[in-house]
């Protein structure tokens, strides 16, 4: 389950998680990276970004100009993603099976904004 401020991977994800893809949301923002690569820096996506991601893939479309989100694939199996409204910012570079459970992830809700505000009670969390 999502939770505001704290990094979640995809229930179908390895059980190491050691090669994931990890969703951190914020109260403004949405973050994704690549576990494989902790040094890079995530992806930031506005919240209505996000949402329109989320809303893509569990309609099964993720076609060009539909998703605010780039998404290339390669014939490697790895996928390319980036924000199409920040050209400058990272890239993330993630697997075919990393991608796979994620999708799975993102389509069974467990990347929700809304689960992860429900769960934070509308505010942020506190931090110790």
């Amino acid at each position: 389950m999502a939770v505001f401020g704290q990094w979640v991977t995809s229930t179908a994800s390895a059980p190491d998680n050691l090669l994931s893809v990890r969703v951190l949301h914020e109260m403004d923002a949405t973050l994704v990276r690549d576990s494989g690569d902790p040094l890079r820096p995530a992806l930031a996506l506005a919240c209505e970004t996000w949402d329109v991601f989320v809303a893509s893939v569990k309609a099964g479309s993720l076609a060009p100009f539909t998703v605010p989100v780039a998404i290339q694939r390669h014939r490697d199996g790895v996928t390319l993603i980036w924000n199409i409204h920040d050209p400058e910012g990272p890239v993330l570079a993630i697997s075919a099976p990393e991608w796979a459970a994620f999708l799975t992830g993102v389509s069974r809700g467990e990347f929700d904004r809304d689960v992860a505000a429900a769960s934070a009670g509308g505010r942020e969390p506190s931090v110790a």
